[in-house]
């Protein structure tokens, strides 16, 4: 039940596809490379090549780092979700903002796969509606951020009432994102999302249990 109140609380404030940051302006390629057990490989091919052929221009690419700022451009993001989470809808341009975007539909597969990630710029971004109970998301974030401790945490829900840029969900996140949401709020989340991050570890040690506790 504190569990299910902690997610409501309102506020105001195999199956892999990545996107990398590169020289050439080569982000679409290889995204839907994991995903050939859901999508046919002629559909991939024709999405990659509508990437491959329509890049973002340099000036809207430019704003896109912009909007992120220098904290995430130089991390790798684990994004986690549904096949028609609103995630993806930032792939396009997230893609080429920071340094790495891999994906994953099944959430146990995705955390495993981030763990194995070098911890160090590393941040987990993950729908919470890919999961199929609220339980099963707060028992699995809640083992991933024990064990994964450097690993800065944005969780998204189309349940919840509100962005939340604190550290009220600091059991499981370091920020949240009521979705579908757009690129500046996007954009904020995974900003508040990495200070929180920080601001909590340089902490003593038994005050970042209070935060984590509420």
């Amino acid at each position: 039940m504190r569990q299910k109140r902690m997610l409501n609380r309102h506020s105001t404030a195999g199956d892999e596809k990545t996107a990398t940051r590169s020289d050439g302006d080569k982000r679409g390629e290889g995204w839907l490379s994991g995903l050939s057990n859901v999508f046919s490989s002629a559909s991939s091919r024709r999405y990659q090549t509508r990437l491959a052929r329509n890049p973002q221009p340099p000036a809207v690419a430019q704003a896109d780092a912009m909007l992120l700022g220098p904290n995430v451009r130089d991390y790798r993001i684990m994004c986690i979700g549904s096949l028609t989470s609103p995630f993806w809808d930032h792939f396009d341009w997230l893609g080429g903002a920071v340094v790495s975007v891999t994906s994953a539909i099944d959430p146990g597969v995705g955390l495993a796969r981030a763990s194995k990630f070098p911890s160090n710029r590393l941040l987990l971004l993950c729908d919470l509606d890919a999961f199929a109970a609220l339980e099963d998301a707060m028992e699995a974030l809640i083992r991933f951020r024990q064990d994964n401790p450097e690993v800065a945490v944005v969780i998204g829900s189309k349940e919840f009432g509100g962005h939340d840029f604190s550290v009220e969900r600091a059991l499981i996140a370091d920020a949240s994102l009521k979705l579908p949401a757009g690129k500046t709020a996007l954009g904020l989340v995974l900003g508040a999302a990495i200070s929180n991050h920080r601001a909590i570890s340089s902490r003593p040690r038994s005050e970042q249990s209070l935060d984590v506790c509420g």
